[in-house]
């Protein structure tokens, strides 16, 4: 099975896979400017501080026109932006040059910072205990993770400075970052670009995101002080939570592998395109579909027995 997805893969003249491959871009760069047009209606209404921003996004929720729509199509566009990455990474990984996969791959863990940053904007208790949680792991990582856990959080727990650094990490830094990446990774990846020729893909792409978010409503769940149960970190990371989930079990001591685990996929990601020329393409591709496999069925258990 690797092999013949890595001959279909590995054929430039391939039309199929051509075409996969340009569909996926424009689905990508589509749902990127619906994040941002619906971001910036968004935080004409948002508060960051603890008092207010619950409040806030209650009120967009409940009282402005079309404002649970907003809310809807920018969680969507954020959960399909980062799928269609994961996606296009994987299939464009035989043939991608190290500035495409480098430039792809900050990308996608700036997309992910936007996920982990909007999850607190949020400020109800699901938001709130998620990115706790996450913080918490990457915080058992050996020598280094108390650090990064306090950078995080601005502190040793999540207070209003937190609230206020995540708001302007998410409408100020990351965008920034994010178009200078996306603007290097569009350059290395296009020469004559042709975007009149595919404007019925993307209208398609528009219609289907639209649609998507008046079908599922955007969910904003109990305040802080009021929920319980059970808390679902985003479905990216319910494999650490199996892993963390299986440790905590067997031994609390034993739960800095999930951080670790994190932290070491983060950089082996980075430095694909190098591992691929010590140890041969063939090699570090296979690695790589069996890793995003293992992930996936660690995600799906938690799906399914976990929360």
């Amino acid at each position: 099975m690797f092999m013949f997805f890595y001959r279909f893969l590995h054929g430039d003249r391939n039309i199929i896979y051509q075409r996969l491959i340009k569909i996926l871009e424009l689905f990508i760069i589509t749902n990127a400017f619906m994040l941002f047009f619906s971001g910036i209606f968004l935080s004409m209404w948002y508060q960051p501080s603890p008092e207010r921003a619950y409040q806030s996004v209650y009120f967009i929720k409940n009282c402005i026109y079309f404002g649970d729509f907003l809310l809807s199509l920018h969680r969507l566009s954020t959960h399909i932006f980062i799928a269609a990455m994961i996606i296009h990474m994987l299939v464009t990984l035989p043939h991608g040059s190290r500035k495409q996969w480098i430039s792809g791959i900050f990308l996608l863990y700036t997309a992910i910072l936007f996920l982990y940053t909007g999850y607190l904007l949020r400020w109800d208790f699901e938001g709130y205990h998620s990115v706790k949680a996450a913080a918490l792991i990457v915080g058992d990582v050996p020598l280094v993770g108390e650090t990064i856990k306090n950078i995080i959080l601005s502190g040793d727990d999540i207070t209003y400075l937190t609230l206020s650094r995540f708001y302007f990490y998410h409408i100020f830094i990351l965008p920034l970052l994010f178009f200078a990446l996306i603007n290097v990774h569009i350059k290395t990846t296009y020469k004559n670009a042709a975007v009149k020729d595919d404007l019925g893909i993307i209208f398609a792409f528009i219609g289907f995101i639209i649609f998507s978010s008046v079908l599922y409503k955007y969910n904003l769940g109990d305040e802080i002080a009021e929920g319980q149960g059970k808390v679902a970190p985003p479905w990216m990371f319910l494999w650490a939570y199996t892993i963390d989930y299986t440790l905590g079990n067997i031994s609390p001591e034993l739960n800095f592998f999930t951080g670790t685990i994190i932290v070491f996929l983060a950089i082996y990601f980075v430095f694909v395109p190098y591992l691929k020329k010590i140890f041969g393409e063939r090699a570090v591709i296979i690695t790589l579909y069996v890793i995003f496999i293992v992930l996936s069925i660690l995600s799906l258990y938690s799906f399914l027995f976990l929360i």
